[in-house]
């Protein structure tokens, strides 16, 4: 998942610095130069179907939803942007800084105008492998002073997210690397868009079904380009995992009609002097209001619609002839990660008293985790009572309270020593819709299974036996795994 989420970053910002020649095909990068820039919203759509949402009435004698929503969404951004990046991406300084200004609407009696200010800048070295720099500076409008922050030093801590950073930048950050990717980016483009040229312009122009598609296929390429890039061994059920995934984005559309539609024009040189774009999109909420709420009945389906319209202007200067100057940091003006964040704090348990206190969300992932052909999630016993361990005993948190004896498909498990859960023995034979607790026999709605010579029960074994109802699931696709989370049921 690191690599792809790597190499999609590269491939957009390859595709946001292809037209800075008057045509795609030129692939010339643009490595150098500033920026101004504006970003406006304007909502399209009315969002009266809130006012629709059952029990809402209470949210509006405080706050006019509706108009709060707009009005955030409704806002001005200027940017300042400027990089300086070397001829193989190895080393590069970026400055990019936002200030805006927003008329906030809470009610007809409480309006507020905000200005904010954020902003970050990068300063990154990537010649030597065994010497890396990513610093970066943020100003954010939660902080009274900048930012520092030593990205390096941190993944430090993550040796696999570092390796991983490590092995894709080697493989990316070259000219041979860019040189592909731009033109696959070119590629994706002018499979989606209408592109034209003429008078010192360029046009490209998605429409919606164009705009959907182009995001699909970049991130299709990202994934395939990942696996054949990091000459990864797949399971079958990983490759099959990645192929859900990928038709799943065949539901996938946030763009209105309109689409997506951008304007470059460029001097005599061939550098780029102003780009205007526009962004329509239009996000079809019912399915995640139909999530969220336990009654949808007062809404209409098809007016359930977030729509609203980005438009961009830039000018562009000094191409070719800009350095990138960092703030001046002092003591007064700046802090780290360690002074932001203090000490590690570690609370003084009074353990005993712990103990009484319930584990509310034990839970189970990986290897403990797994779903069948027919899609009945399954949990570990043994890895659902080792949580339990590490949520009640805190201080012996490297103790196994759990003694387990597995044979021939009978996995006997004996308490000897939790005194949160009560049971002295379980029994379960794969296979079988009984569990044996303490020699009560429990029914269960699916078979115990083994699965890689572990012993898995469903999922309402744990409500039947320890009062813990599934509360929470998800599947990581990239990984191929499970996490599911258990929450007390306090009504028994």
């Amino acid at each position: 998942m690191k690599r792809i989420l790597c190499l999609l970053m590269v491939m957009l910002m390859a595709f946001s610095v292809t037209a800075s020649a008057n045509s795609l095909e030129s692939i010339a990068i643009m490595r150098n130069y500033e920026a101004k820039m504006n970003v406006s919203v304007t909502i399209e759509k009315p969002l009266d179907f809130l006012k629709e949402i059952p029990g809402i009435e209470e949210v509006y004698n405080y706050v006019e939803l509706d108009a709060l929503i707009e009005s955030l969404v409704g806002s001005t951004i200027d940017m300042d942007i400027a990089g300086n990046i070397s001829e193989d991406f190895s080393e590069f300084q970026v400055k990019v800084l936002m200030s805006s200004r927003t008329p906030l609407v809470i009610n007809q009696n409480a309006k507020i105008t905000t200005e904010f200010i954020a902003g970050i800048w990068i300063d990154a070295d990537f010649t030597d492998a065994e010497n890396l720099k990513f610093d970066m500076i943020v100003q954010a409008p939660f902080f009274n002073k900048y930012l520092v922050i030593d990205a390096i030093e941190l993944l430090k801590k993550d040796e696999e997210s570092l390796i991983t950073v490590i092995e894709t930048m080697k493989k990316t950050l070259n000219n041979e690397t860019l040189a592909v990717m731009s033109s696959e980016a070119v590629n994706i483009i002018k499979k989606n868009a209408t592109v034209s040229s003429g008078n010192n312009t360029l046009n490209v122009i998605f429409d919606k079904d164009g705009a959907n598609q182009y995001i699909k296929d970049t991130i299709q390429w990202a994934v395939k380009q990942s696996l054949t890039e990091m000459d990864e061994s797949l399971s079958a059920e990983y490759e099959e995992a990645i192929n859900e995934t990928l038709n799943a984005l065949g539901e996938f559309s946030i763009f209105g009609d309109e689409g997506l539609k951008y304007q470059y024009v460029f001097d005599r040189s061939g550098n780029l002097k102003s780009a205007t774009g526009t962004t329509h999109i239009d996000l079809d909420l019912y399915p995640f209001l139909e999530l969220a709420l336990f009654d949808t009945e007062g809404l209409n389906k098809d007016e359930c619609h977030f729509a609203f319209k980005v438009t961009e202007t830039a000018k562009y200067s000094n191409v070719g002839r800009t350095i990138v100057e960092l703030p001046i940091l002092t003591e007064e003006n700046s802090m780290t990660i360690k002074d932001l964040m203090g000490e590690a704090y570690e609370p003084d348990y009074d353990y005993e008293e712990y103990e009484d206190f319930p584990p509310y969300f034990p839970s189970v992932e990986g290897e403990w985790a797994n779903r069948t052909e027919s899609g009945v999630l399954y949990a570990g016993l043994r890895g659902f009572l080792e949580n339990i361990d590490q949520h009640h005993y805190i201080e012996e948190s490297e103790v196994n309270h759990f003694e387990y004896d597995y044979n021939n498909g009978v996995l006997t498990v004996k308490n000897i020593g939790c005194t949160y859960l009560d049971f002295k023995e379980i029994v379960m034979t794969a296979g079988e819709n009984k569990v044996l607790i303490d020699g009560t026999e429990i029914l269960l709605d699916n078979p115990v299974a083994e699965i890689n010579d572990r012993i898995f029960l469903g999922l309402d074994f744990y409500e039947k036996a320890f009062n813990y109802k599934p509360g929470y699931a998800s599947h990581e696709i990239f990984e191929d795994t499970y996490y599911i989370q258990f929450e007390l049921n306090e009504e028994f």
